[in-house]
C-alpha cells in the first residue's frame, strides 16, 4: 500500500535532521571565518606565500587586488554552500515545489549574513560591509538555485505543482 504524501519513514526523518546538523555546522564555520584569523592582513600574507611557493611574482598592488577578489569570491562560495544546505533542510514536500518555495531559506541566509556582518563590528581587523552582505545573499541564492536544479533532475522528486502552496503562502500565478 503506498504511503500517504507527507508521511516520513524513520530514515527520512533522521536524514532531515542530519542535513540540519550539517547546515548548523556550516553556520559555525562561517562565524569562524569571520574571526581576525581571516582578516585581510592575514589572507594577503597567505596568498603572497602561496604565490611565492608557485614561483609567481606579483607587485604589491596586484597582490592586494587579487586578495580582494579572492575574499569577495569566498563570500559568495561560503554562502552558496550555506544556501544549498538550507534549501536541503526544507521539508520533502516543499522541496518539490516551485522555486518560490525557497524564500524561507534565502531569508534565513540573508538574516544570518546580516548577523555575521554585525558580529564583525567586534572583531579586531574586521568590519561590517554592505557589499559583503550583498555578496553573501547572492551566494545563498546561487546555492539554492544550484540545489534546485539538481533536485529537478532527481527522478524520485516529481515536478512541482505551481498551484500548490509553500507552507501557508499560496504561490499560484
Amino acid at each position: 500500500m503506498p504511503r500517504e504524501p507527507g508521511i516520513q519513514t524513520g530514515s527520512q526523518h533522521r536524514a532531515e535532521w542530519l542535513w540540519r546538523a550539517v547546515a548548523l555546522y556550516w553556520s559555525i564555520q562561517i562565524l569562524w571565518l569571520s574571526t581576525s584569523n581571516f582578516s585581510s592582513e592575514h589572507t594577503v600574507a597567505s596568498l603572497g606565500t602561496g604565490l611565492s611557493i608557485l614561483q609567481i611574482r606579483v607587485a604589491p598592488d596586484t597582490l592586494d587586488r587579487i586578495n580582494l577578489i579572492v575574499r569577495k569570491l569566498a563570500h559568495i562560495a561560503e554562502y552558496a554552500v550555506f544556501g544549498g544546505l538550507l534549501a536541503r533542510t526544507q521539508p520533502r514536500l516543499e522541496r518539490r515545489l516551485a522555486m518560490r518555495c525557497w524564500r524561507p531559506a534565502l531569508v534565513f541566509a540573508a538574516f544570518y549574513a546580516l548577523t555575521d556582518e554585525w558580529h564583525q563590528v567586534y572583531v579586531v581587523g574586521r568590519g561590517p560591509s554592505l557589499i559583503d552582505w550583498s555578496l553573501d545573499c547572492l551566494g545563498a541564492e546561487i546555492g539554492i538555485t544550484i540545489f534546485t536544479a539538481f533536485l529537478s533532475r532527481d527522478p524520485s522528486f516529481p515536478p512541482g505543482d505551481t498551484k500548490a502552496e509553500c507552507g501557508d503562502v499560496d504561490i499560484a500565478p
